[in-house]
């Protein structure tokens, strides 16, 4: 009945105008609330994956955007999320990177999922822990690793998300300081490269390259780190010298 409701509710929100008038900053955190409750603790794994779902579509409205970005629950609900990445099936585990990828549409979540991912205490607590790698990213890859043809979607929308952390941390200059975490991630995007194609059937084929791809993508993006890296040091290096 509550997720019948929520499809209610989220097919009335995708309407922009109806959509302002139904969810405002004093009643829209309740349904934050229950949406993650259902994702985190869903009886059924169709209660869950149909509430991600509905959570997705709701993520296509600009102002539902804006008012999950100042959630106040948001990071902790985050953190739970990322949780079930650790014990779920792959099916699962899809969903909830899919989710993941819709929240990165929003700077500031996207900004706050690359938090839990690659540990940036360092950067507003100096004496915090660095060079640390994080079950949540260990989870990540984990799923990125998968050679299974059951789990390979699973596989492919966690290197989607890694992509976007990796453009996200990239931006703000974060990754030099992830040696740890990116030799993890090289790791397992290498045994990705080396994994042999199915022979059974066309469509894993086609699968398995679309994986490829974005592992290469994703290499292509921490190549991009390293060189900016390089550049910095240098015109650092160039200006001491002309000094």
């Amino acid at each position: 009945m509550i997720i019948f409701s929520l499809s209610i509710l989220t097919s009335l929100c995708l309407q922009e105008e109806l959509g302002d008038k139904l969810f405002n900053a004093n009643n829209i955190n309740q349904t934050f609330k229950m949406m993650f409750n259902i994702v985190i603790n869903g009886e059924s794994g169709t209660s869950r994956l149909y509430a991600i779902d509905l959570f997705i579509d709701m993520m296509k409205n600009s102002k539902i955007q804006q008012l999950l970005a100042v959630f106040t629950h948001l990071s902790a609900s985050l953190k739970e999320v990322f949780v079930l990445l650790g014990s779920c099936s792959a099916l699962t585990a899809t969903k909830v990177f899919e989710l993941f990828i819709s929240f990165c549409s929003v700077k500031s979540i996207r900004k706050t999922l690359s938090y839990y991912l690659f540990d940036l205490s360092q950067y507003n607590d100096p004496t915090a822990p660095k060079n640390v790698t994080t079950f949540h990213l260990e989870a990540m890859t984990s799923w990125i690793s998968s050679s299974l043809d059951s789990e390979i979607e699973a596989s492919c929308r966690a290197l989607e998300l890694c992509i976007e952390i990796l453009e996200e941390l990239n931006q703000n200059s974060w990754l030099k300081d992830q040696e740890k975490s990116v030799e993890s991630l090289l790791t397992v995007l290498h045994k990705s490269l080396k994994a042999s194609p199915p022979v059974s059937h066309p469509t894993a084929m086609k699968t398995f390259c679309q994986k490829q791809i974005l592992v290469i993508k994703t290499l292509y993006n921490i190549l991009l780190m390293l060189i900016l890296e390089y550049l910095n040091r240098l015109v650092i290096q160039m200006y001491f010298i002309k000094d």
